[in-house]
């Protein structure tokens, strides 16, 4: 049976991935979706927990899914993502997703779209839904610790030279309208990964979070791709 283990993102938790664990539940494979240290506990915790907590939490939780699983695959959004390269790269791992990867050399960069967000100058590109919730995930990012938010900083330089070294299979998928991480940078960790199969999906109406945005749609399909799932039927599809 193929497991899954889903990683959110920085401030978030697994809401961010939207219908993804529905659709892995529905093609019958084992999900582990962890809520990484700090998180989901108020601010006190996140001023305490490091990124190798974050780390820590995701090793916690691939450890559980393996004696489950005859094939693990690996899927992070954000920081998720650059997790989910930690672990591809010390533990055995069939694929590896990176939905919308933060990267250097500009990481303050990450935050430089939310304050246009939470005050609502940026216009809506899908539905009201959909960008109630972008400004709830900018308005928790605003509120994150400064502690927090310079340990992401220390996971993104430590991820950095871990791309060079990352062979596993990898599939990346990037908003070419994101406010928080460049396209540009997904394309650079496309271009320096080793792996014989990669792929990388530009996404160019989607924001940051991909997975609640107007081409999720797409996202779903390129991920089912990917990891080989059962073809989606009509009623499956990912709304």
């Amino acid at each position: 049976m193929k497991g899954y283990l889903l990683l959110h993102g920085f401030a978030g938790s697994p809401d961010d991935l939207g219908p993804l664990p529905e659709m892995l539940k529905k093609d019958g494979g084992t999900l582990h979706c962890p809520l990484l240290a700090g998180h989901g506990s108020g601010r006190d915790h996140m001023k305490s927990a490091t990124w190798k907590d974050w780390v820590a939490s995701a090793e916690n939780a691939l450890d559980q899914l393996k004696p489950l699983s005859s094939e693990v695959n690996v899927i992070g959004f954000s920081m998720g993502a650059l997790i989910g390269v930690v672990l591809a790269r010390h533990h055995p791992v069939d694929r590896l997703v990176l939905l919308s990867p933060p990267t250097l050399p500009n990481p303050r960069e990450l935050f430089r779209g939310m304050t246009d967000v939470v005050k609502g100058q940026l216009k809506a590109t899908d539905s009201a839904a959909s960008m109630a919730y972008l400004k709830e995930y900018f308005r928790r990012l605003t509120r994150s610790p400064m502690h927090a938010i310079n340990e992401l900083y220390e996971l993104i330089k430590a991820v950095e030279p871990l791309y060079d070294e990352l062979e596993v299979p990898t599939l990346i998928l990037q908003g070419q309208k994101d406010d928080l991480t460049h396209p540009k940078g997904a394309r650079r960790i496309h271009s320096r990964l080793p792996a014989r199969e990669k792929k990388l999906v530009l996404l160019p109406r989607s924001r940051h979070l991909i997975c609640a945005d107007c081409e999720v749609d797409r996202v779903m399909e390129e991920i089912r791709a990917f990891l080989a799932l059962s073809p989606q039927t009509p009623k499956q599809k990912a709304r």
